[in-house]
């Protein structure tokens, strides 16, 4: 009878002990990535109960700033297809105007990150238990689900969370279009690839490698004589539906604008950033030409530059060529330069610590404690996902795996060492990191000692490199001046005054441009003169938000001539809001024919400039008071 014993029991042995037990209840994957889910949405979900109330969500990094007053432009009815809006890619921007309009806030856009990066640790299963099994797909979510970056990432106002979905069901789709390829499949799947194109322009490369991969891994599973023309059926019903994308975002810039391209205007810009000669590490760097870091600053400083060095006005896409040329005749001439400084930012991918720009996990460390309690997760994606990619490479299957690593390996390497570029592979080496401990314990059940010492000892010695290379990488450091800023945006003067002071020691001019502008706001002129001075003597004279708030302060302690010549600094900006101070105060010092032309410029420039609505918007965000008399 079954549960019954063959043979005879043990000596003294116990039925109710010696005979087998059934099998324990195992969850189903759909029970088990429910309740992993949940975790992952949970501690999301803690994070952004924080970040909502950290000071640096007030004052947000260039990009965040840049996407907000692009959509708060599409929700004005704005001019986006022309200058500054060209200069980078239009769609999350979009998903900001959304939030803005159904809500009147970024709330639903960072909440529905949340469920978006959630999401993606859903895919992640499917991907990681196809290519393996259940194990490789848990320790997949799990690793994904405590990574301190995607966490981070997924509770600011940055595109990086939808990126990083858009690559796992690019990963998850792709391998379905293959699979079982159809032309309706392929014609979709095509138009997907172009959608991201408009989320950030380098994912055209997933448009061509979806073009050239897919139907190779198509010929590849398929017998017959047959599966060239199946696979060139797949390659053009693909293509067919990038094509389609790629046209109507060409479509957008150039019925308009007259820029029949679906790429924004920034390539040139980004890339000399990178690679030229007042820059020879490749460090995220300014050009003495551009004043700020934000986008819309980067955009018109390189454009007025490009001008005055060909000596007419150019396009946009001729300026954005202008500048690819620039940075390519610079690495022509630094071949071996060039070289070094690709080499040691191949080493900063592979060491663990964070690389902030827009915004940085150190600094949100100080105002989330789910982030303080996590480690630095790329020590150990670095140890274990890559062992397990190289595993898994024999399977033709993984090879869009690869593909994604390379691109962020790429990106990282060959633009900025920043963690938001790097964050693009993390989803990769989860998956790795799953095969890595799935072949392990396979290896360790079935004792085998030789593939099991292999497995640990290759990840000891890439997690020891990672540990080692992060010694010759640059070390994050708190930002005092972001959160001393939000301190001072939502009123806690007291607050900004402190985290200001502690900041003189590391960032001086950002501190007294700050503690200026505190002055300022508590009707102390003469304090703010004496600050913003020593912001000066410390800032590039391009910062024209300086000069125009240090016009501010001279102007309210009596000294006109000063402060007019301080807003005619704040006015080479181009923008007009400072050529308005500087008229106004031409008024006040009694200059009526020099003040009737600034004001004649000033009026051009709010008829003819597309950007003169966003500009005074950016300039209000930085600056006490705008246009007032003195």
């Amino acid at each position: 009878m079954p549960g019954e014993i063959d043979g005879p029991l043990p000596s003294g042995g116990d039925p109710a002990v010696t005979a087998p037990r059934p099998a324990t209840p195992r969850l189903s994957d759909g029970a088990l990535l429910r309740l992993l889910l949940a975790g992952v949405f949970v501690l999301r979900l803690v994070h952004l109960s924080f970040a909502v109330r950290s000071p640096t969500m007030f004052r947000l990094g260039s990009d965040e700033s840049y996407y907000l007053e692009y959509a708060q432009q599409l929700l004005a009815g704005g001019n986006v297809l022309a200058g500054e809006y060209l200069f980078m890619d239009p769609l999350y921007a979009y998903l900001i105007a959304a939030s803005v309009a159904l809500s009147g806030g970024i709330f639903p856009l960072l909440l529905a990150q949340v469920v978006a990066d959630t999401a993606t640790a859903g895919v992640l299963f499917a991907i990681a238990r196809d290519l393996g099994n259940r194990t490789t797909g848990i320790v997949a979510v799990v690793l994904y689900g405590l990574c301190a970056t995607a966490i981070f990432y997924s509770a600011t106002l940055l595109r990086e969370v939808w990126v990083v979905l858009y690559i796992v069901i690019w990963l998850w789709w792709g391998r379905r279009v293959w699979a079982t390829p159809s032309i309706g499949r392929g014609v979709a799947f095509g138009l997907y690839c172009g959608l991201g194109v408009a989320l950030r322009s380098n994912l055209v490369l997933a448009g061509i490698m979806a073009v050239v991969l897919l139907p190779l891994l198509q010929w590849r599973q398929s017998p017959g004589s047959g599966r060239w023309r199946a696979s060139a059926r797949l390659a053009t019903s693909i293509a067919a539906g990038f094509a389609v994308s790629i046209f109507l975002l060409a479509s957008r810039n150039g019925v308009t604008s007259g820029e029949w391209t679906p790429l924004p205007t920034n390539g040139g810009a980004v890339l000399h950033h990178a690679y030229n000669a007042e820059n020879p590490q490749g460090h995220s760097v300014l050009p003495d030409f551009v004043a700020y870091a934000s986008p819309s600053d980067m955009w018109r400083g390189y454009r007025d530059e490009a001008v005055r060095r060909v000596g007419h006005e150019l396009t946009p896409v001729a300026v954005s060529r202008y500048w690819s040329a620039q940075a390519l005749d610079y690495v022509q001439a630094h071949p071996g330069l060039t070289a070094r400084n690709l080499l040691r930012k191949t080493g900063e991918f592979l060491a663990y610590p964070e690389f902030g720009n827009n915004r940085s996990i150190v600094d949100e460390q100080l105002f989330s404690p789910l982030l303080r309690v996590l480690p630095l997760p790329f020590g150990v994606l670095i140890a274990l996902g890559l062992p397990g990619l190289l595993l898994a490479w024999r399977d033709a299957r993984a090879w869009p795996l690869l593909f994604w690593f390379g691109f962020s390996l790429a990106t990282f390497v060959v633009f900025y060492a920043e963690s938001r570029f790097r964050f693009l592979a993390v989803p990769v080496l989860c998956i790795g990191a799953g095969v890595w401990v799935n072949a392990m314990w396979q290896a360790f059940a079935s004792a085998r000692v030789g593939v099991t010492v292999t497995l640990g000892a290759a990840a000891a010695l890439l997690g020891a490199s990672s540990w080692y290379l992060a010694a010759f990488a640059p070390r994050p450091v708190v930002d005092w001046h972001r959160i001393a800023w939000g301190y001072a945006t939502i009123g806690q003067v007291q607050l900004a005054r402190d985290w200001a002071s502690r900041g003189l020691e590391h960032q001086p001019g950002d501190a007294h441009e700050l503690l200026g502008y505190i002055a300022l706001l508590q009707d102390s002129p003469a304090l703010a003169v004496t600050h913003y001075q020593e912001a000066v003597a410390r800032q590039p004279a391009g910062r024209y938000v300086i000069h125009y708030n240090l016009a501010l302060a001279l102007a309210r302690t009596g000294r006109l001539s000063d402060a007019v010549a301080s807003a005619e600094r704040a006015a080479q900006s181009g923008l007009p809001d400072p050529v308005l101070l500087w008229a106004d105060l031409l008024v006040a010092n009694s200059e009526p024919e020099r003040a009737a032309s600034v004001y004649a410029r000033w009026s051009a420039l709010t008829a003819q400039s597309a950007d003169a609505q966003g500009a005074r918007a950016r300039l209000a965000a930085k600056s006490v008071t705008l246009g007032q008399d003195p």
